[in-house]
């Protein structure tokens, strides 16, 4: 809840550390994500953190947070993980905005396709939008 930060986003982000349904359902063959390899690297990564942080962001403190865009390929085995922190961070009153874009696997907006294009086209513009009032503030 820092006032200096003017808002969040995110493109195909992992924050459910517990793993959410999406990826406990993804098979060997999902694009980019070996569903069972990333479950087993999250069940090293959890035991060395404390108790009441095994579940990662996804289970944090929404309440006061800025504005947020989440942005999620529909075939991304990860994509619950957007869902989830949109419902939690709309839940807290948050002014939260998820998109999922269908025919997308996990880390689209990487490659070299018209689609990535356009979708970080807009993503840079949603934080142009939150940046450009700071920027007009005296100093």
């Amino acid at each position: 809840n820092d006032p200096a930060l003017k808002g969040f986003s995110a493109i195909c982000g992992a924050v459910d550390l517990n793993a959410s349904p999406s990826l406990r359902q993804s098979t060997p063959e999902s694009l980019l994500i070996d569903g069972p390899s990333a479950l087993e690297n999250l069940r090293r990564l959890t035991p060395s953190l404390p108790e009441e942080k095994r579940g990662g962001p996804a289970e944090g403190d929404f309440e006061g947070l800025p504005q947020a865009l989440l942005i999620a390929g529909r075939l991304d085995p990860i994509a619950d993980d957007s869902i989830e922190v949109f419902r939690r961070w709309r839940r807290a009153g948050g002014d939260v905005r998820c998109i999922l874009v269908p025919e997308a696997v996990h880390g689209f907006n990487r490659m070299p396709t018209a689609l990535a294009g356009k979708t970080n086209r807009f993503a840079r513009q949603w934080m142009r939008t939150i940046i450009a009032p700071v920027a007009e503030e005296p100093p």
